[in-house]
C-alpha cells in the first residue's frame, strides 16, 4: 500500500532516468569545463581584490583614529 502511494505521488522514477539516458544516447562525449575553471580562477583575482581592499579601508580607519588619538587625546 505505501509503495502504491509513493509511485502515486512521485511517479515511477523513470523521470529520474532522463538525463542519465540523454548522456548515453550523445555518445558520452565529455564535457568541457574550461569556463568553469576560467570562473574559478576569476573569482579567486575578486576575492583578493575585494579582500586587499577591505584590509585598506580598515587600515585608513585605524589611522584616522590613532592620529585624531594623537591630536585631541
Amino acid at each position: 500500500m505505501k509503495f502504491r502511494n509513493a509511485v502515486a505521488k512521485y511517479g515511477s522514477g523513470a523521470a529520474l532516468l532522463l538525463p542519465v539516458a540523454a548522456f548515453a544516447q550523445s555518445g558520452g562525449s565529455t564535457i568541457d569545463t574550461t569556463a568553469v575553471v576560467t570562473g574559478i580562477t576569476n573569482m579567486g583575482t575578486a576575492l583578493a581584490t575585494v579582500g586587499a581592499a577591505l584590509i585598506g579601508v580598515a587600515a585608513l580607519a585605524v589611522g584616522y583614529k590613532w592620529i585624531k588619538g594623537m591630536l585631541f587625546g
